[in-house]
């Protein structure tokens, strides 16, 4: 099963005020006579990235397979080598973070020491096919 990321409120200020630099930048490169051409591709790479971030990231649920995608960051993991799954707000011990600025999400921990943060709009209902794939898989609450 497909599922979406939680998409925050803070990533979505950023990108708008990247877009509005973006915008001011190009203004300046054609209505004054210095070059502002630098500024604005850069501003216009960042805003593809995050662009690319913000609507290429999805997670898929399988019976075999958990496949996440955001930007160049990819991968499987095996359902049945996933331990536990923490609801968690806290991420700065996380390894890998695919969710979009989002602060509450899910840990998900596999083989012996990996991890992953990520953050499904439908929590519930990740865990739930989750635990119906992999009954062995601890759910906690932080």
């Amino acid at each position: 099963m497909k599922y979406l990321p939680h998409k925050s409120n803070f990533f979505k200020l950023i990108m708008l005020l990247m877009l509005a630099a973006f915008i001011h930048a190009v203004w300046l490169m054609f209505y004054t006579s210095q070059g502002y051409i630098i500024y604005a591709a850069i501003l216009l790479l960042l805003l593809i990235f995050l662009g690319w971030l913000y609507y290429g990231t999805v997670y898929f649920l399988t019976e075999e397979v958990f496949t996440y995608r955001s930007g160049f960051f990819n991968g499987k993991i095996p359902v049945n080598q996933i331990r536990k799954v923490v609801a968690s707000e806290n991420l700065w011990y996380v390894g890998l973070k695919i969710a979009l600025g989002a602060k509450n999400g899910l840990i998900i921990h596999y083989n012996k020491f990996d991890e992953i943060f990520i953050a499904p709009e439908q929590k519930e209902a990740f865990l739930s096919q989750l635990v119906s794939l992999n009954p062995a898989v601890k759910i906690e609450k932080e």
